[in-house]
């Protein structure tokens, strides 16, 4: 839109506005004149006939909607976030609300702001479990994790949730324990909760997460159990590489070269078979087209011989170990080319 035709809609806007305002004016035109001057750019005058709106009828979800949008436009992301929440506080369905609050403060590229904002949610509508579990969320994704924790755990300490929503908040919390490294109650919480979840969560995903996690506080026994289990149940791709991996780093821990071994010599075996485009596996390319990949596992094979005292054999896995890696620095520099 040009400049005198927008300059045009904002005088005819304005006759209709003054046309109207002698007499008691309807909130629904109050709303139409807003989102009028929204459309035309006229931020000011947009959230200013907004706020009457909201004023005028403080309970319809539609003036609160607006004004946060016309906030946002002029980047007032305070007031937008509290105008959305309010629409979210009255009514918990309003996916609009909801949704609204959230691309807001996903959207934002500095998390500092973000945590900001949505703590000035919370403070405004402390009983809102919505609202407080995205707080925990975003600031256990920041490494907040004293206020991650203290968040759940006042969230589980209430009454009246339902049960599959409860579970949620206890996986969350275990996953902030353990990276806090409050391993013990971490890993208790983790088990117990484990199995009870549903088929919306990603079991795999999360179990290869919590192999990792086991490695890191030094639990190898157990981290070996689950990562042969999900090798055993996972179909020849890079889940299974990458869980056979995590035994064998087990078995080397355990000082069991000889298993540790016998995992790598498994990857390096299926991902071959795998790579042929004659057996559906096309995926598989991408791995074995990666340098990294072999020089990681024969890095790992040259430390299991050299372990167990074989030293010919140590010695043909380097030299893989360093042909792989030049490969890899070449292709490296070739991509930045």
């Amino acid at each position: 839109m040009s400049n005198s035709e927008n300059s045009n809609k904002l005088a005819l806007l304005k006759q209709y506005r003054d046309a109207f305002w002698s007499e008691p004016v309807d909130w629904h035109v109050i709303l139409t004149l807003a989102e009028s001057y929204l459309s035309a750019g006229a931020w000011e005058e947009a959230i200013r006939l907004a706020q009457l709106a909201v004023k005028t009828a403080p309970k319809s979800s539609l003036p609160h909607l607006l004004l946060g949008d016309a906030y946002r436009e002029i980047g007032r992301l305070e007031d937008a976030a509290l105008s959305y929440a309010a629409v979210a506080q009255a009514d918990p369905d309003d996916d609009i609300a909801g949704n609204a609050l959230y691309e807001l403060v996903h959207g934002l590229p500095d998390g500092t702001r973000a945590l900001s904002i949505l703590r000035q949610v919370c403070t405004r509508y402390p009983d809102h479990a919505y609202f407080q579990e995205t707080l925990a969320q975003l600031s256990h994704s920041l490494g907040g994790f004293s206020e991650a924790e203290n968040i759940y755990r006042a969230l589980l300490a209430r009454n009246g949730f339902d049960p599959e929503r409860r579970l949620d908040w206890e996986w969350r919390l275990s996953g902030v324990l353990i990276g806090c490294a409050k391993y013990t109650e971490g890993f208790a919480l983790i088990e117990r909760v484990l199995p009870q979840l549903g088929s919306y969560y990603n079991i795999a995903a999360i179990e290869r997460a919590l192999a990792d996690d086991y490695l890191k506080a030094g639990r190898f026994e157990s981290a070996l159990e689950l990562s042969l289990h999900r090798a055993e149940s996972a179909l020849p791709g890079r889940a299974k590489a990458e869980m056979l991996r995590k035994a064998s780093r087990c078995y080397e821990e355990l000082h069991e070269h000889d298993r540790a071994i016998e995992c790598l010599i498994e990857v390096l075996t299926f991902v071959r078979e795998a790579g042929s485009p004659d057996d559906g596996w096309i995926e598989q390319k991408t791995i074995i087209s990666d340098p990294r990949f072999y020089e990681d596992i024969y890095a790992a094979l040259t430390r299991n011989y050299e372990a167990k005292g074989d030293l010919v054999r140590a010695k043909e896995t380097f030299k893989k170990e360093k042909e792989y890696c030049a490969k890899g620095v070449a292709d490296s520099e070739q991509n930045q080319k």
